[in-house]
Formats: structure tokens, sequence, C-alpha cells
């Protein structure tokens, strides 16, 4: 499985199984607010999702490794989180077009 990244595309890996991670009702709004999410995939099937959020500026990372659970993001890097080189160079691109003017 190759990585990828797109937008506004679910998630569905969970240690081999296939899930869709849990988004609050207000993630069915983003489109409309100008916010943006990505989507990558790593060689290990692990996912990720960045979600941006254009009203405040603030950007999370969540993903199937840390069990859906939320990480502010901060220029390109995730608060808390360790990331191999894949996912760090995958997060700071889409961090990067995310938060493009």
């Amino acid at each position: 499985m190759g990585s990828q990244t797109q937008a506004f595309a679910p998630s569905r890996a969970v240690c081999g199984r296939r899930s869709i991670p849990p988004l609050a009702a207000k993630d069915e709004s983003m489109n409309k607010n100008n916010n943006r999410k990505a989507k990558f995939v790593n060689r290990y099937g692990e996912e990720w999702m960045l979600e941006y959020d254009a009203s405040t500026g603030e950007s999370i990372l969540k993903g199937s490794d840390v069990g859906w659970q939320p990480c502010r993001v901060v220029g390109g890097h995730a608060v808390g989180l360790l990331l191999n080189d894949e996912e760090l160079i995958w997060l700071r691109a889409a961090w990067a077009a995310a938060t493009m003017n």
C-alpha cells in the first residue's frame, strides 16, 4: 500500500481492520468554512488525518496508530507525537498546503 495525500477523504484501517475514525458533527461542515483535511497511509497501513480549521488557524492530527486521539499541530510538527520520516515529510507538506492563503 503506497502513501497518498487526498483532501476530504475518510480513513479506514486500524490494526488491520477496516474502520472509519470518529468524526465530530462539525467535521461535515469543514468544506463550507474553507477548512481543510488531508489523509495519509504509511507503508505499514497506519492512517493519519490532518484537519486544519481556517477560522482559528489551528491544526490537529489524528491517526490509527494513536487510537484516533487528536494531537495539536504547530508549525508542521505534531506536539507530543513521535512520527517516522515518511510521516513527518507528509505532515509538513500537508500542513504547508493547508495553511497557504
